[in-house]
């Protein structure tokens, strides 16, 4: 057992920390390989869609594929066995859809939008399903959840 006063103290040289020069980037190719190996997953499992949930904390999911942080809104990603790729957004992340590292076709969805955010563009959850590429009878895969 160690006493405070057998102890020896001294200065040391502060380490010279060297930073980044640039920001490092996730290159657009690593992206579309990612969704590309979904694709495959869901043709394998006669998937005919994925949508993936995010929120502030869970959120991970939707990034891993498009480079994309929801930050404060609810949103979905879909994603069709076929390619075709949709991003639902309220009304504080809707411009993301332009940074999406894959192509995606943006869906203004204000339902996801924070409390006393306008609401003059309402369409119900279910309309933004269906402008996403969701029908009745289709296979759906599902990446995170929160009752809403």
């Amino acid at each position: 057992m160690y006493r405070a006063m057998d102890l020896t103290y001294r200065a040391i040289e502060p380490l010279k920390l060297d930073y980044p020069k640039q920001k490092p980037v996730v290159p657009k190719e690593v992206y579309e390989a990612r969704k590309a190996r979904l694709m495959e997953r869901l043709a394998k499992e006669g998937i005919d869609a994925v949508v993936i949930y995010a929120d502030r904390e869970h959120y991970a999911n939707f990034k891993y594929y498009t480079g994309v942080d929801p930050r404060f809104e609810e949103s979905l990603l879909v994603i069709h066995s076929d390619g075709r790729t949709f991003l639902a957004l309220g009304n504080e992340c809707f411009a993301l859809v332009d940074t999406s590292a894959i192509r995606a076709t943006g869906v203004f969805c204000q339902c996801f939008s924070l409390p006393n955010q306008p609401m003059d563009a309402f369409i119900s959850l279910e309309k933004v399903l269906r402008d996403c590429g969701i029908a009745q009878g289709m296979r759906i895969g599902l990446i995170d959840w929160k009752l809403l």
